[in-house]
């Protein structure tokens, strides 16, 4: 069946001096074409209108090859193609402690709009104290007991021992499911692979609006593929969907790390061979508990699991990079505030007007239709964002 694409957030096609293009404004990059091509992305113009692969033997190589690098570049994404036959689903979630999450949790999931037939929710106590009792009228619910706090990758794993389901779906317990969950998901599996969704984070509070546009769990509004060497690097446990078979081909979750264990159940798949896809639909909500300092220890959490991932998987260090120029931006730019020297914030400064020039004259070279103040306020804005990445 031909794959249906469409434009990402954010992509135009463009025409300059009889030059074409296709834009990205997030972040700021061209990539030109030949007549050809730019006729065949027209489809996509009213983004309503979705384009296919090739459909005749002579087109569809060269066709499919050039839609894939345009999706994996992040330009186009697949639209979701819904199976004919839902298929049936196990849903796990682990819990330690969080008795009054998990009854919300538990709660969206009997709400769902995917057929009760069609999928078994598994809830892994993984030694909770007091254990944890839950039921709901009407659904069914399985209950697995873990006799030693075995952590979160522990946890799944016992789920799916016991799991029937073609699909496995993760979710925490401290998060709530829109109704359409499953149904969007299972619209975007690849065979084999995982496919994740959209966090969000509806609270109030100045780290809930923080983690809604900054945080680990949050991948953005423009759907991805895992590629080594792409910037997207791993899908969250928290809202996953994954083919049962891949999942027991790659040993499951790897129970000796404490964090981290989504990032290389990622990383297996990709290796194996699967395909590992991130889509901006299939939501859930995420509510942490706690404030400040456990907001500060998760991060500094997240942050231990790099070295030891990028240790144990180092063809997937490209994934990973930090970019040295901005990371010598940031020093100098820091150094000179504690210092309270002018010298290094100097320096630092000529770092930007250097990519600003870069760019300024990559576009005067591609007859690409960008002006100088938006070219400046894409390297201010870049720049800013890096912060958060180091």
């Amino acid at each position: 069946m031909p794959k249906e694409y469409l434009f990402s957030p954010g992509v135009t096609l463009r025409e300059n001096q009889g030059n074409f293009f296709i834009e990205s404004s997030d972040p700021l990059r061209f990539l030109r074409l030949n007549r050809a091509a730019y006729e065949l992305l027209e489809h996509l113009g009213t983004r309503s209108s979705p384009i296919q692969s090739g459909s005749s033997q002579t087109t569809e190589m060269k066709t499919d090859s050039f839609l894939d690098g345009l999706e994996k570049a992040g330009y186009i994404h697949l639209q979701g193609s819904p199976p004919e036959t839902l298929p049936s689903i196990s849903i796990i979630v682990p819990v330690w402690n969080r008795v009054s999450e998990l009854h919300a949790c538990v709660s969206s999931l009997a709400a769902l709009s995917y057929p009760l037939s069609r999928i078994e929710i598994i809830v892994v106590d993984d030694a909770s104290s007091p254990p944890v009792s839950i039921s709901l009228e009407d659904v069914h619910i399985k209950l697995a007991v873990s006799p030693v706090h075995g952590g979160a990758a522990h946890a799944r794993n016992l789920g799916c021992r016991i799991a029937t389901g073609e699909f496995i779906a993760f979710i925490d317990s401290d998060c709530v499911a829109r109704s359409d969950w499953l149904r969007e998901l299972v619209a975007y599996i690849p065979e084999p692979g995982i496919v994740g969704g959209v966090v969000n984070h509806p609270g109030e509070t100045n780290i809930d609006r923080y983690e809604n546009v900054r945080s680990p769990l949050y991948l953005g509004r423009i759907g991805r593929r895992l590629d080594q060497g792409s910037e997207f690097t791993y899908l969250p446990t928290c809202n996953m969907l994954v083919n049962r078979e891949l999942f027991e081909e790659i040993g499951g979750f790897d129970e000796s790390l404490p964090i981290g264990e989504d990032v290389d159940l990622t990383w297996k798949a990709a290796l194996h061979g699967g395909r590992v896809r991130y889509v901006p639909t299939g939501a859930v909500e995420h509510h942490p508990s706690g404030g400040l300092k456990r907001f500060v220890a998760r991060y500094f959490s997240y942050g231990t699991s790099v070295a030891r991932l990028l240790s144990k998987y180092p063809k997937m260090r490209s994934t990973w990079r930090i970019s040295s120029v901005k990371t010598l931006f940031y020093v100098l730019v820091i150094s000179g505030l504690i210092l309270w020297n002018a010298l290094p914030i100097l320096a630092g400064a000529v770092l930007p007007a250097i990519e600003f020039v870069r760019k300024s004259y990559s576009s005067r070279r591609l007859y690409a239709p960008v002006g100088a103040a938006r070219i400046f306020g894409v390297v201010l804005v870049d720049y800013y964002n890096s912060f958060f990445e180091l």
